[in-house]
């Protein structure tokens, strides 16, 4: 063989490369085309169920810290009301003890207390309930701001 038939079979697989290439290359595009729109039907799907539960359950975080604030609210007032009613049992008490004497008086003395150590109990899980979701809600609100500035609380 001459070198003129070796160009020319040497010239047929450089071309023969090429097409294989092109046609390597197309069919890479049309799956790469392919996948892109699978991709952006998984993230509709996500898009509509999954930020649709978490904004769900962003209103029911925000519920519940707002009955929990109603709640304190609430033993706060309640705590009020005994400590008036407290206060004016220990003065009509304190009547009492003055007539009766030193024994109407201690007694007097423990109701209060007792009264004072209840309405403090009966306030303080009311006020670890509503900083741990005052925690929910701020946390919520910094996943949901990204790189944004935060809220001042």
């Amino acid at each position: 063989m001459d070198n003129e038939a070796l160009v020319k079979i040497f010239l047929a697989v450089i071309a023969l490369g090429a097409l294989l290439q092109a046609v390597l290359v197309a069919g890479l595009a049309f799956g790469a085309r392919a996948l892109r729109g699978r991709l952006g039907d998984l993230e509709d799907l996500v898009e509509r169920e999954v930020m649709t539960r978490l904004h769900e359950a962003a209103g029911v975080a925000a519920q519940v810290a707002d009955a929990s604030e109603a709640a304190l609210d609430e033993a706060t007032r309640i705590a009020e009301v005994v400590a008036e009613s407290a206060t004016r049992i220990s003065t009509a008490l304190g009547d009492v003890a003055d007539r009766v004497g030193g024994a109407a008086e201690a007694t007097a003395h423990r109701i209060e207390q007792a009264l004072d150590a209840g309405a403090r109990a009966a306030e303080e899980p009311t006020r670890r309930t509503r900083a741990f979701w005052r925690g929910v809600r701020r946390g919520w609100d910094v996943w949901r701001q990204g790189d944004r500035p935060p809220r001042d609380y």
